[in-house]
């Protein structure tokens, strides 16, 4: 049996010695997920939703304007009535006596209107009752004519009423022929007046007290 060269085997042995000796340990790549995937992503937050103008009811911006446009001043009555005539009239004299009726809209109701003349006078021109029927006008005028034998010591009453299905209105108005306006009954005032502080402040009215009933 053929031997082997010595080269040969010292070859050998370091060849088997490289091959058994163990290697590094394989690398292991860990992947670490991105920070991206870490934190969720932030939404803005959401205001509460508001529908569109659209979707609001039609009639709510009507009815506002509607009721800029009709809204008056104060507050008035539906109806009222005037009656005017001379300042100072004269036994003898025809004079004429104005009215007017004032609405706060037009409307379809008809109006009926009464004049009341006092003893002493007479009524020359114009009906004691009327039906006024004008759906265009909010103020209506009456002239009639009145002979006086005498100058009155009452009034002279105008009255006014308009009655629908649902609701109506009455207004009355007079002439006074030349006299002064009634007045309500004024409170008593104490004779001296109350001073503060230099002030004046007038006469204060008395407050009696209340009568007590004998038992």
């Amino acid at each position: 049996m053929p031997k082997t060269p010595p080269s040969l085997v010292v070859s050998l042995v370091v060849l088997a010695a490289a091959c058994s000796k163990p290697g590094p340990p394989s690398e292991t790549i860990e992947r670490t997920p991105s920070r991206a995937s870490e934190t969720p992503t932030q939404q803005p937050p959401q205001s509460p939703e508001t529908p569109p103008k659209s979707e609001r009811p039609a009639t709510e911006t009507h009815d506002e304007e509607e009721r800029g446009r009709n809204a008056a001043p104060g507050v008035r009555a539906p109806m009222t009535v005037t009656v005017s005539g001379p300042p100072n009239p004269k036994s003898g004299q025809e004079i004429d006596i104005n009215v007017v009726i004032d609405r706060a809209r037009p409307s379809t109701t008809p109006i009926t209107l009464r004049i009341k003349v006092p003893a002493g006078a007479q009524l020359a021109r114009g009906d004691r009752k009327e039906v006024i029927t004008d759906s265009s006008a909010t103020e209506i005028r009456r002239t009639f004519r009145v002979t006086l034998r005498r100058v009155p010591s009452t009034d002279l009453t105008v009255s006014v009423d308009s009655r629908g299905p649902s609701s109506g209105v009455h207004a009355t108005g007079s002439y006074r022929f030349g006299r002064p306006a009634e007045k309500l009954p004024q409170p008593k005032r104490s004779s001296t007046p109350t001073v503060i502080g230099g002030r004046n402040l007038g006469r204060p009215i008395m407050i009696l007290p209340p009568a007590s009933s004998s038992p």
